[in-house]
């Protein structure tokens, strides 16, 4: 009888601060809008890629593709951001530049979006022994993660580096591109606040 109480108490009081730790996945959706007609198997494997690093963040994509949803007609909701895949890269950017965000600074970004250009992405991946969906991915990370953050700042080295090297896009082929801790609880701590 005594050793079934302790079994029993055992069991308890390592289950306790699992249960406790539990929180729901934060989630948001991203409208994708692709003028540049990238592959859609590219696209998909670009998705993935980002969704991997935002999933080391503690946070999950829902992917919604504007041209077969007409659903991105509308203003995004509160835990909802766009993405442009841009056919061409702005002229404004430097030529070794692969995407920008727009940051509106508005109290949820209202107005606020990401982009990228696939042009460059697409003849950075033809140069490097990974195909291009994960060359597309890490900067749409990179991107969405400035929107997250509300913030044009950069880190020393991982998806938010000024640059995304070869390595760094190397990195996120293999699952090992991430946000640093502090910025990964920084976008948890804005979603949080942006779904309250």
């Amino acid at each position: 009888m005594k050793l079934l109480f302790s079994l029993t108490l055992g069991c308890v009081v390592l289950a306790g601060p699992a249960i406790r730790a539990y929180q729901a996945p934060l989630r948001i959706t991203v409208r994708v809008a692709n003028p540049a007609r990238v592959p859609a198997g590219t696209a998909v494997e670009a998705e993935r890629t980002a969704a991997d690093i935002f999933k080391k963040a503690g946070l999950e994509i829902c992917w919604l593709d504007c041209e077969k949803s007409g659903a991105c007609l509308s203003e995004p909701r509160r835990l909802e951001f766009r993405l442009h895949l841009l056919d061409a890269p702005p002229v404004t950017l430097s030529a070794d530049a692969l995407g920008y965000a727009f940051l509106t600074h508005a109290p949820r970004n209202e107005g606020s979006y990401a982009a990228v250009s696939w042009p460059p992405v697409r003849h950075l991946a033809d140069t490097m022994e990974i195909g291009p969906g994960p060359v597309l991915g890490a900067p749409i990370a990179h991107e969405l993660g400035h929107i997250l953050l509300d913030s044009h700042a950069h880190s020393h080295d991982g998806v938010m580096a000024e640059r995304l090297r070869p390595a760094d896009l190397i990195r996120a082929a293999r699952g090992e591109l991430r946000f640093d801790d502090q910025q990964a609880e920084a976008i948890r701590r804005e979603i949080r606040r942006r779904g309250d």
